[in-house]
């Protein structure tokens, strides 16, 4: 089964090759957080509305993506999700999920975390 690659709705770059930065951070917000832009492109806006920010730059709010999978109630799917995309990132193998979960989140990096966050919620 062919995948097909996640696309920045911003600028159009693949998620893999996506640096770290405000656009990639904006994509995280929207699909992931459920944030709202003002109606405006996200680009060109200054104010997010109840946004952390620099997800991919910083650990902090990195986690806070971590946090809303642990948080939402039907989020199983989603977290086996994100595992799975984590370790498609480091080239980890996630056969046995809850053994692993934490080992291999220790050593994720903000923009690891984000990338894997907007995969883990597009499918």
């Amino acid at each position: 089964m062919m995948m097909t690659k996640l696309h920045c709705p911003t600028c159009g770059i693949e998620i893999d090759e996506h640096e770290a930065g405000r656009c990639l951070d904006v994509w995280a917000g929207e699909v992931v957080m459920g944030y709202d832009y003002t109606g405006r492109r996200p680009e060109l806006s200054e104010r997010w509305i109840g946004r952390p920010d620099r997800y991919s730059e910083r650990i902090g709010p990195a986690w806070t993506l971590v946090e809303k999978f642990r948080e939402d109630p039907l989020s199983h799917r989603t977290a086996t999700s994100f595992v799975d995309a984590i370790a498609d990132a480091t080239d980890a193998n996630q056969d046995d999920f809850m053994a692993d979960v934490y080992n291999l989140m220790m050593g994720l990096t903000p923009l690891t975390i984000t990338r894997a966050a907007i995969k883990a919620v597009s499918g």
